[in-house]
């Protein structure tokens, strides 16, 4: 399948390197160190359009296209995990509306998400169900021209940043799936709890939140190179040279599978569930092996916080978890296998 990027992606592709590299990466260290979200970068991408990437134009954004937000979040996880999830999120937590929502949703709901007026998250798990969304607990009930939400979720990335978050509740107990329904909470008219703030391995400026919801009233209308040994650059050792060319055959086979996924949902290709499955788990294996074997070349250099491979092996270990646990994309591509 061929997913060449457009004059336009290039464009968007290169103005974000480089504000990456100048404003960015300056920071990841101190962001990580500090464990702090970094509101300035928050700021930064909405004043560039960054935070507009997920969005058509229709709804105020300037894309709408996944190959385009994989193109922006790549470029930003180079410098800084942290805040590349800024941009993930915010496609992540806008993707239900974006889906699923009416047209009047759509043109109520997103511009001020387009605009990075408010970042987005989305809560789906929870204590006692991660992978398992069918054994979620959080129940939603109607009232009138309202429903009241009640429940906790668990590991909800920005959570306590949010300004528009997407709420998985369950609606019609029993029905597994089938009834559970999406629900838009606006901070300032449905505020929600933050009841803990979770102490991570990586992605220490992402804040990764517990919430409660305590019966919480939702309007309907809101349903929706330079190290050396024995006296030569360890570069110049075939095993170091080995090991070296398998990461970056590793890399660019995982780019493909991701650019490839990006492109079947912009296509709305019927395998796409299949092969997006493939692509997180390849490339999440990949990250995690790539630093590890980045961190052993480098020695005790590469496990002090002077350099940044060591941040990179901390923030690369969530990805194997989050979004899916690897072990259920293993089960989700042999079911499509065995169909």
């Amino acid at each position: 399948m061929d997913f060449e990027f457009t004059a336009e992606q290039v464009a968007i592709r290169d103005t974000i390197r480089e504000l990456v590299q100048d404003r960015v990466a300056p920071r990841a260290a101190e962001i990580d160190a500090k464990s702090e979200y970094p509101k300035d970068i928050e700021t930064l991408f909405a004043e560039n359009g960054i935070l507009g990437i997920p969005f058509p134009e229709e709804y105020g954004g300037i894309s709408g296209s996944s190959v385009t937000i994989c193109m922006g979040i790549e470029e930003i996880a180079k410098a800084c995990a942290s805040s590349s999830l800024i941009l993930a999120v915010q496609a992540l937590g806008s993707y239900p509306i974006l889906v699923a929502g009416s047209e009047e949703q759509k043109k109520r709901l997103c511009p001020p998400l387009a605009s990075g007026e408010k970042v987005a998250a989305y809560a789906l798990s929870e204590p006692g169900s991660g992978s398992d969304a069918a054994a979620m607990k959080t129940r939603a009930k109607r009232y009138g021209n309202e429903y009241v939400l009640s429940g906790t979720k668990q590991f909800i990335t920005h959570g306590s940043v949010a300004g528009t978050l997407v709420v998985f509740a369950e609606t019609e107990p029993g029905n597994d799936h089938r009834g559970i329904s999406a629900f838009v909470l606006e901070r300032e008219t449905s505020p929600w709890i933050v009841s803990k703030i979770e102490h991570k391995l990586g992605i220490r400026g992402s804040p990764t939140a517990q919430i409660v919801l305590e019966e919480v009233k939702v309007p309907a209308l809101n349903y929706v190179k330079d190290r050396q040994q024995f006296g030569q650059p360890i570069s110049s050792f075939q095993g170091i040279q080995f090991m070296l060319a398998d990461i970056a055959t590793q890399i660019e086979a995982a780019r493909h599978l991701v650019y490839l996924s990006a492109t079947k949902a912009d296509s709305k290709a019927p395998d796409l569930t299949k092969t997006a499955a493939m692509a997180k788990l390849f490339a999440s294996d990949m990250a995690m092996r790539a630093t590890t074997d980045c961190v052993q070349l480098l020695g005790g250099y590469g496990y002090i916080s002077d350099y940044p491979v060591e941040r990179m092996m901390r923030d690369a270990k969530i990805t194997q978890i989050y979004e899916g646990t690897n072990q259920i994309q293993r089960v989700v591509i042999a079911r499509a296998l065995l169909r």
